[in-house]
């Protein structure tokens, strides 16, 4: 038997060892790796629990952060978890009112407030000469079930004239899971008649509330380099967890689009078109543009389309507008990028530019007569005609 006292000095010397070894990472970390690929910020520092929803905006935040470790971003939600615009507001109401609904890829928590696309679609809609306010309600990790919930929540209290959903890859599998990011969420199933049997969120086995501010781990700079890097390596068990982490393959939305429940989200879009109509606003389904959409040459053209046409017949199916972008991010690609790269596939400034011109424009020619419209020349995409 070895001596106790070796052992324990050997112990030592290794906790030693290692504790150096951290200490250099960190330092190497935090001094000479580019702020961008570690000071990020969690999602879920701007969620509160939400018993019917799994959780939702705080309302009134109004906080700087730096986004990228060096550009310093505001962000800030009003009494309804909402972020505001509004643009040539007179007396009384604007003349046009638009609520916007969606997960991160609506939100743009990163990119500077006056570039997101809540804050560009008021402008380009005041270049119509529509005074205008514009509500952008969508909350990070969100999938299509539970924007379905918010917009049921706040469309009384919003009145708007017009309600925009946005889809994105990862919403299909969100769709078909209980949790996301560690938190509990609700969902739909479809009964033997298709009709939406809603689930709520079970907080009973876990207390996502931890994570709402961050710790002293959180404020690791080796951790968080190291952290969703490793996420990318921890084994999952089916294709909605590979989807909701935009891991292989199943990140790329033609291959989403072969393995998603689409008659769960043509019900989820049924029952959107019915709340939309109950508060009488108009309905518009739009698609965030990914990356492999716009860019990978070498998928064939049917892969590269393959989410897009699945989008389109679910709001064929649901009897819902839906407002192509594809073709005008690829007509533009000279004017790209269009995503927060080198990893990012959210919109930067850009992207978010020519989502509201089409957006802006298909809005305008829906609420102002022809022979009155008046329409700017830096806006003219080819794809807002509705489908």
């Amino acid at each position: 038997m070895k001596n106790p006292r070796i052992l324990a000095l050997y112990a030592i010397y290794l906790v030693f060892v290692a504790s150096g070894a951290l200490f250099v990472g960190e330092l190497f970390v935090r001094f000479l790796v580019p702020k961008s690929l570690w000071a990020f910020r969690e999602a879920s520092y701007d969620w509160q629990k939400d018993p019917e929803i799994g959780w939702v905006n705080r309302p009134g935040l109004d906080e700087s952060f730096r986004a990228d470790g060096v550009h310093l971003v505001h962000f800030r939600t009003d009494e309804l978890g909402a972020q505001r615009s509004s643009t040539g507001k007179s007396r009384g109401s604007p003349s046009l009112s638009v609520a916007i609904f969606g997960d991160s890829t609506v939100v743009g928590r990163v990119v500077p407030e006056e570039d997101r696309l809540g804050f560009q679609l008021s402008h380009k809609l005041a270049q119509f000469y529509l005074p205008n306010e514009v509500r952008n309600a969508g909350v990070q990790g969100y999938s299509t079930d539970q924007e379905v919930l918010l917009m049921e929540r706040l469309l009384p209290h919003l009145r708007p004239d017009w309600a925009v959903l946005m889809t994105c890859e990862n919403d299909l599998g969100g769709n078909e899971s209980s949790t996301a990011y560690g938190w509990p969420k609700p969902f739909f199933t479809l009964s033997d008649d298709e009709t939406l049997q809603y689930h709520p969120p079970s907080f009973r086995d876990s207390n996502p509330a931890n994570s709402l501010k961050p710790g002293l781990l959180q404020r690791i700079a080796l951790y968080r380099y190291l952290y969703p890097r490793l996420q990318f390596l921890r084994p999952s068990r089916t294709w909605q967890e590979e989807n909701l982490v935009g891991r292989l393959d199943l990140a790329r939305s033609d291959q989403v689009a072969e393995a998603a429940n689409w008659k769960l989200y043509a019900a989820l879009l049924k029952r959107v078109a019915l709340i939309a109509e109950k508060n009488q606003c108009k309905l518009v389904v739009i698609q965030h543009p990914s990356i492999q959409e716009i860019w990978m040459e070498d998928l064939p053209a049917e892969a590269r389309d393959r989410f897009q046409q699945k989008i389109r017949q679910a709001c064929q199916s649901a009897g819902v507008t839906f407002l192509p972008l594809l073709d005008e991010f690829r007509k533009r690609r000279t004017e790209g990028p269009f995503h927060l790269l080198p990893s990012d596939g959210h919109c930067n400034a850009k992207g978010y530019q020519v989502t509201a011109e089409v957006l802006a424009r298909h809005l305008a020619e829906k609420t102002i007569q022809p022979t009155n419209a008046r329409v700017p020349r830096e806006v003219n995409p080819s794809s807002s005609q509705s489908y």
